[in-house]
């Protein structure tokens, strides 16, 4: 069966955004991170029994107790804002997918001259003949991803709100279902 190549335009949400990037961090980085939490918390546990059930004359185990705690909460905290700074840089970019047979190819762009100016000039591989007349930043394929569905391991997973495509566990992206138009309802 001949699919024909499905261009989609859009951009993501703040809420659509945190919603991708939790299932994504479900898929691929959850269980470690409940594992490392359970494996702390039982340190700072039998630290505690050993503190207050055995009364160690040492302060060795309330600091390993206090240290576990604060790893765990550092892990969770560090999740939360990695989500916030990915939701926030997405909200001024604008992307396109193409997806056909062979494949899939993303790209994005800046919605607003300010934020690309601003992340133009604070890298330091751009130079002053990238800045011409404006019109090369405007354009698409500055930040292009290429994925083959016979050598990647591509998945495509759809739920209420989004598509979601997952390339191994590397990349994520999300595909907004208002976006659409209908384009997608093969992989429902």
């Amino acid at each position: 069966m001949q699919q024909k190549e499905i261009t989609i335009e859009y951009d993501l949400t703040d809420g659509e955004m945190r919603q991708a990037l939790k299932i994504f961090d479900r898929r691929t980085k959850f269980k470690k991170r409940m594992i490392l939490t359970l494996l702390l918390l039982f340190i700072a546990a039998y630290n505690i029994v050993d503190l207050f059930v055995f009364r160690v004359d040492s302060n060795m185990p309330a600091f390993l107790a206090m240290a576990a705690m604060a790893l765990i909460a550092i892990m969770w905290y560090n999740l939360r804002r990695e989500h916030n700074a990915y939701a926030a840089a997405v909200e001024n970019m604008k992307f396109r997918m193409k997806i056909d047979n062979e494949g899939i190819n993303a790209e994005c762009r800046m919605q607003n001259a300010e934020c690309r100016d601003e992340l133009r000039s604070s890298d330091p591989r751009s130079s002053e003949s990238d800045e011409t007349d404006g019109t090369a930043a405007e354009e698409w394929g500055n930040d292009s991803k290429s994925f083959k569905f016979a050598e990647d391991n591509i998945e495509i997973v759809a739920n209420d709100q989004l598509y979601l495509i997952f390339i191994g566990k590397e990349w994520m992206y999300a595909i907004p279902r208002r976006c659409t138009d209908g384009q997608l309802t093969m992989y429902d």
